[in-house]
């Protein structure tokens, strides 16, 4: 018999994290709950998990401190939703911590089920899928080249995740959770393109604290050699980050 996607759901609040716990245990997921970090992190050491979804703030040890000591393990597994009622974190400093997915509460029951049902597609597994929805998406590559023949900026700055990329855009920025098209240079991988779809997840307009002007995109499907390639750079490299704030060495 296949083992069920076993689910870690963290919160300080007994009645919260018994509804969640129910939810997920009705949608055919195996629970197992923890009151703080503490809690949770025992929890990961000593059992197998394929998914945390925790709150953010917790007495004794929170959320935050938690996904550190869980990323310092391993930087991709187990996959990490966040849940909270405050503005601790926004949901791109989230993803940059190594977490896949960021909710407020209150949570809707269709909503957590949707987020923890795709956060535990493997990734591998994710960028082969495709997608209709892709048919209309916008193509973002490389600057082109002026009459003469010349880079105009040379090729874009991309700093590599678990999950997606930084991208340097200065100008014609993709909306949020638009969909795109890349088809980009990236010297990380060994074939030195990038090339597949993406969602934005976040979007900086302007350069700011050091961190250039960008987007942070989710991979959602990519092509046969650069899907090979980012899984061999991960690997290697270990990037802690889901999606990379940017401010990273590319």
């Amino acid at each position: 018999m296949e083992r069920k996607p076993r689910v870690l759901v963290v919160d300080d609040e007994v009645y919260l994290r018994e509804i969640i716990a129910l939810d997920l245990e009705r949608a055919g997921y195996t629970v197992l709950q923890a009151a703080n970090g503490h809690e949770g992190l025992a929890v990961v050491r000593n059992e197998a998990v394929d998914l945390v979804v925790s709150d953010v703030r917790m007495p004794s040890s929170d959320g935050i401190e938690l996904l550190g000591k869980i990323r310092s393990l391993d930087p991709g597994h187990p996959a990490f939703v966040f849940i909270t009622a405050y503005s601790d974190i926004s949901s791109n400093e989230a993803l940059h911590l190594g977490a896949e997915a960021f909710l407020r509460k209150p949570i809707e029951k269709d909503e957590l089920l949707e987020v923890v049902s795709q956060a535990l597609i493997p990734r591998e597994a994710r960028w082969s899928r495709t997608s209709t929805d892709y048919d209309e998406a916008r193509l973002i590559e490389d600057p082109s080249r002026d009459i003469l023949g010349q880079e105009r900026q040379g090729a874009r700055q991309i700093v590599l995740g678990q999950g997606g990329m930084f991208l340097a855009i200065k100008a014609d920025q993709p909306a949020c959770y638009e969909i795109v098209q890349i088809d980009l240079t990236c010297p990380a991988l060994k074939s030195g393109r990038l090339s597949g779809y993406g969602r934005v997840r976040w979007t900086r307009h302007e350069a700011s604290e050091g961190l250039p002007a960008g987007a942070g995109i989710e991979f959602m499907w990519l092509e046969d050699v650069s899907r090979r390639d980012l899984v061999e750079f991960l690997a290697e490299n270990k990037p802690t980050a889901y999606v990379p704030l940017g401010g990273e060495k590319a």
